[in-house]
Order: C-alpha cells, then sequence, then structure tokens
C-alpha cells in the first residue's frame, strides 16, 4: 500500500500543471544587441554588430556566439530558432541583397522569396515550417509565405490587397500578421491550415503591430499612441482585451500568463490580473531593470537589462527549475503521509 501512494503521488505531481515561479536569477551574457528569439533549451537569436555589419548570434549559458555563415554573407541577423538548434533570419549579399536563410546541422540554405530579391525568415517552428516575408519588386509591397522540406513554399495570399505582413509563427503552424484588404486598409489575420482569417482592424493614428501568436491561437501586439503603446490580445474565440497597462506583449504560455512590458519600459509577468515587476522576482537585482524581450515554455526570459550604467543581455531563469516543482510537492506529500503513519 505504501509503495502504491507513493508511486500514485510521483506521477499526480509529474503531470500536475506548473506552479507559479517563486522567483528568478539572472546571468548576464554579454553587452546590448538586438534579441529575437529563445528556444525551449535556453538558446536564444538575435543579431549584433553595428549598421550594415550586423552578425547572426545565438545567446545561451555559455554566453553569445555568432552563427558560421558562408564568408559571402556580408551582413545577418537571426530572429528564430526552434529546439533542434534551426536557426533562421536574413542575410545580406555582397549586392545588397536581403536573403531568407535557414541554417541547420552546419548547412546554410537560401530561402530566398517567391518574388523580389528582399527578404527575411521571421520564425521556425520544432516541425520546421519557416515564416518568410518578402518583398514584390516595383510594387512598395510585401508578402509572406511558409515554407518547409515536405510542403516547400506555400504563401499565405492577402485579404484582397496588395500587402501582407507575417509577424508570428506557433507549433500548430498557425500563422499571425497584418494584411491589407482590397481597399488598402491593414487587418489582423490568423492564418490557419492554408485559410486566412480576419480578426479587425485598430482605430489608431499612429498604426499598429502584431507581435505574436500563442500555442492557442491567441494573437497579441499593441497600439500605437502619439507618447505611448497599448497591447492588446485577440482570443482564439475572437474577443479582444485591451491592456493598456502594458506597452507590448512577449509572451502568453500555457497557462495564460502574460510576459510584456508596462508603460515605464520595463518587464512584467501579469498573471490573474496582477502585474509583478520583473526585477521584484529576480534574485540580486538591485539596481537592475529587466525587459522581457523573449520567453519560452519553461519561464525562460531572455532580455535587454540595464544595469544602473549600461544595457546588458541577461538570461533569466525560474528558481527552482519548473521540472522541479512536481517533485517539491510530492517530497512534501509523502513526508505528511509517513509523519501520519508514525502517529
Amino acid at each position: 500500500m505504501q509503495k502504491l501512494l507513493v508511486a500514485t503521488l510521483l506521477t499526480a505531481a509529474a503531470t500536475a500543471p506548473a506552479l507559479a515561479a517563486p522567483g528568478y536569477k539572472f546571468t548576464v551574457l554579454g553587452d546590448w544587441s538586438r534579441i529575437h528569439d529563445i528556444n525551449n533549451l535556453g538558446v536564444g537569436a538575435g543579431q549584433g554588430g553595428e549598421c550594415c555589419d550586423y552578425v547572426a548570434q545565438t545567446y545561451s549559458a555559455a554566453g553569445i556566439a555568432a552563427v558560421p555563415l558562408p564568408s559571402s554573407i556580408v551582413s545577418s541577423g537571426a530572429w528564430g530558432i526552434n529546439d533542434h538548434g534551426t536557426i533562421v533570419g536574413t542575410a545580406g549579399t555582397s549586392t545588397w541583397e536581403e536573403r531568407a536563410f535557414v541554417y541547420a546541422n552546419g548547412t546554410y540554405r537560401d530561402l530566398g522569396g517567391l518574388a523580389g530579391d528582399s527578404s527575411t525568415a521571421r520564425a521556425v517552428n520544432n516541425a520546421g515550417s519557416v515564416l518568410v516575408t518578402y518583398g514584390k519588386p516595383n510594387d512598395l509591397a510585401f508578402g509572406s509565405y511558409v515554407w518547409s522540406e515536405a510542403g516547400g513554399m506555400v504563401d499565405l495570399g492577402s485579404l484582397g490587397g496588395n500587402y501582407t505582413w507575417g509577424s508570428a509563427l506557433n507549433e500548430r503552424g498557425q500563422v499571425a500578421g497584418i494584411s491589407s484588404t482590397e481597399e488598402g486598409y491593414g487587418r489582423v489575420f490568423r492564418w490557419t491550415d492554408g485559410e486566412m482569417e480576419d480578426l479587425g482592424t485598430f482605430q489608431s493614428e499612429f498604426g499598429y503591430s502584431v507581435d505574436g501568436i500563442s500555442e492557442q491561437g491567441e494573437v497579441f501586439g499593441s497600439r500605437d499612441e502619439m507618447h505611448s503603446s497599448h497591447a492588446y490580445i485577440i482570443r482564439a474565440d475572437g474577443m479582444v482585451e485591451d491592456h493598456s497597462d502594458l506597452s507590448r506583449i512577449s509572451y502568453i504560455d500555457a497557462g495564460g500568463r502574460i510576459y510584456g512590458t508596462d508603460q515605464a519600459g520595463w518587464g512584467v509577468i501579469v498573471e490573474d490580473g496582477v502585474k509583478t515587476s520583473i526585477a521584484a522576482l529576480t534574485e540580486g537585482a538591485a539596481g537592475w531593470s529587466f525587459g522581457t524581450t523573449a520567453v519560452n515554455e519553461a519561464g525562460q526570459i531572455l532580455a535587454t537589462a540595464h544595469d544602473g550604467t549600461d544595457y546588458r543581455v541577461v538570461l533569466l531563469s525560474p528558481v527552482p527549475e519548473p521540472a522541479t516543482y512536481g517533485m517539491l510537492l510530492a517530497g512534501a506529500a509523502v513526508l505528511g503521509w509517513a509523519g501520519r503513519r508514525r502517529r
């Protein structure tokens, strides 16, 4: 009976949802650079360097490293990375072309574009699907496609107009972004299995953006005002939520926890309507301010931080690690049961 109870408790703990992290620890990776993504192994993608001489980079607890691209590439930026280590981004050639690329298993692949000579690979999921935006020549317009080894290039189409800008891709293969109508108006879209869904538009004199799509199909972004930005979420059922206390949302996890930026420009986590500063959750963070540029399913955050003097790239990791929560609960439950047995 004792063995059965222990086994049951351990099984329940392993399958229980993750609890809110009690805090974070942080590691300084290096000086400021542009961060775009982080995978579930804690490896990020971005770019360093100065104008016209950008370098695609990876970020991890071991530090910052350049992506080893061919010598013919004169500038580059990494926009996405999946759990297999596949990196996607844009590469500049000596003829000033910008080309979407995939770097996997030590091999560089130029994806190009369906039209024109300007393209950027913006995201990659674990199935190997790559989201690419491309410029249409002599048309001042943009298109987007999804590429994979199995399916090749699949253009997303549009809502009737001459541009579609795909911003985000999730593990289900859904894409979110902005597409124009025949009348030229920009609309938020969600593309699923070849079908583009019109999610509406926002009244904003200074425009709006689509910044991401959750694994549940929730689309999020921000509306720009004269002196501020206000975040929004379009839920999977189409309902729109205004989050005016946030200037930007970076990630929504499976439990509905929101990682974003407040109106002061620093990172916060919102859970059950309660907003908490990431600096307040982080060990040894006195004098530091943190952003929330890229977040993974384990709750790790790759971000820009300010140490009171300068900007740095930091990796924040939950303490304790999410995988240990269930074991801690199981241990507590077993000890409690054993204590009752002794009495």
